[in-house]
């Protein structure tokens, strides 16, 4: 419930225009990550996780959602932990894959340049 109604604000607030909200910042990066105006289950955790990693690489972001990832990857609920994890192990491949090891260092070091 609290991961669909986060969703739906943050769609609300990114597609406002009465008010716009001029302090959003790296909207259009979001807008095109979240895919937004195409429907889609905000409470769905598979579809939640891969969406929030898709925008990873913006600074201001990384720490928080590596660090709720991490609570997530431990839950109570199989869905959320699985789907979590996934995401995870899904961005440290492409990270690999990249040849970004940096990245991943800085992660382990908890650096928040991700």
């Amino acid at each position: 419930m609290v991961r669909c109604k986060a969703g739906e604000s943050l769609e609300r607030l990114l597609l406002s225009s009465e008010p716009r909200f001029p302090f959003v910042p790296h909207r259009e990066q979001f807008l095109q990550a979240f895919r937004i105006g195409i429907v889609k289950n905000w409470s769905d955790p598979s579809v939640t996780f891969p969406l929030l990693f898709r925008v990873i690489s913006i600074d201001d972001f990384a720490t928080p959602i590596l660090a709720g990832t991490v609570i997530s990857v431990g839950g109570l609920t199989e869905s959320v932990s699985k789907s979590s994890c996934a995401a995870l192990f899904d961005w440290v491949k492409c990270l690999r894959s990249a040849k970004a090891l940096s990245k991943l260092t800085q992660m382990g070091e908890g650096e928040n340049s991700y």
